[in-house]
């Protein structure tokens, strides 16, 4: 198949569960080189499957987006395992995205909008490691926490405005470059951590907390 899917759920909950797709017993809804953009709308979405999409992938959710596939080795050590793969995720909810277990994806563009509680927490790690773009975050429920495995040359860089609620996290294992505004409405701690950063012209943050660089 070629072109794009939508998913609606309506008001109830959907779990994304474990399956097999094109004939292989891969853990993932879709998973379609082919499938250009899938979107999915319903209350809460639990991710116990990975989702796959060559452009984009929108998740809407009335609660919670809910990571539900990590897994424990022998030892009962949890084991993180990849939610979504794409080259652009925007996710929008009420009740945290990854908010206590955060979401592991493979994507080159983020967006995220969270209102009523929870925090937005993110985990990229893209194959080959790459860089990732945060393009706008909205949070007046919670915070805001982000890390991505990039290398020398390809990091983080904020082109949208982040505004939360609370404390704003940004880990970046490479560069990091700030083009838009980072806000904390809660006055929480701002975190930037990055092997370089650049701050670029127009670039603001604010907060009445602590801004730790």
């Amino acid at each position: 198949y070629t072109g794009s899917v939508t998913l609606d759920a309506g008001s109830d909950s959907l779990v994304i569960a474990r399956g097999s797709a094109n004939g292989s017993n891969k853990d993932a809804l879709i998973v379609a080189d082919t499938l250009t953009n899938l979107s999915v709308v319903s209350g809460s979405i639990l991710l116990t499957g990975e989702v796959t999409a060559v452009n984009k992938i929108s998740l809407v959710a009335s609660g919670a987006v809910v990571d539900g596939n990590d897994t424990t080795d022998a030892d009962g050590n949890s084991i993180a395992v990849n939610n979504v793969t794409a080259t652009e995720l925007s996710i929008t909810a009420s009740g945290g995205i990854g908010s206590g277990n955060r979401l592991e994806t493979q994507v080159r563009y983020f967006s995220a909008a969270n209102e009523g509680s929870g925090n937005i927490e993110l985990v990229n790690q893209q194959s080959p490691p790459g860089a990732l773009d945060i393009t706008g975050i909205s949070n007046s429920g919670g915070g805001f926490a982000v890390e991505n495995f990039g290398d020398d040359t390809h990091g983080i860089t904020v082109t949208g405005s982040i505004n939360s609620a609370d404390v704003v996290t940004i880990i970046s294992h490479s560069p990091l470059t700030v083009s838009g505004t980072i806000s904390s409405s809660g006055g929480g701690e701002v975190t930037l951590d990055a092997e370089t950063m650049k701050m670029s012209s127009g670039a603001t943050i604010s907060t009445k907390g602590d801004v730790s660089l």
